[in-house]
């Protein structure tokens, strides 16, 4: 109970409603906990302080990957080597994955190539 009590304070559960001009609310960032839109400054302050921080998206969706990427690099910048875990490989294909991704000249196109 105390880990999932950590990581509500933490992450503060997140929303982002899509594009600014697809939804009334695209483009805005909604704190559960708190019951408030919050700046994107703020959230950025949250991540790079939190233990754990788990980033969804709609699938589709360009302006939840652009701001998976931007609070991923604010945390790579701030805070060094985060893990990162993607749900969306098969499991058969690790093996592959674990060594492409070692490799020194990886790149992102090596990695996706190896995990198919």
């Amino acid at each position: 109970m105390e880990v999932l009590q950590r990581l509500s304070a933490l992450c503060a559960a997140v929303y982002f409603a899509g594009s600014a001009s697809a939804a009334p609310l695209g483009g805005h960032i909604w704190d559960v906990r708190g019951a408030r839109f919050i700046a994107l400054e703020e959230l950025v302050e949250r991540v790079v302080r939190a233990k754990i921080v788990l980033l969804g998206e709609t699938h589709d969706n360009r302006v939840h990957h652009e701001l998976q990427l931007l609070l991923f690099q604010e945390i790579v910048l701030q805070n060094g080597r985060p893990a990162l875990v993607m749900e969306q490989f098969d499991r058969e294909f690790q093996d592959a994955l674990s060594v492409a991704e070692r490799r020194p000249d990886a790149t992102a196109e090596s990695i996706l190539v190896a995990g198919r």
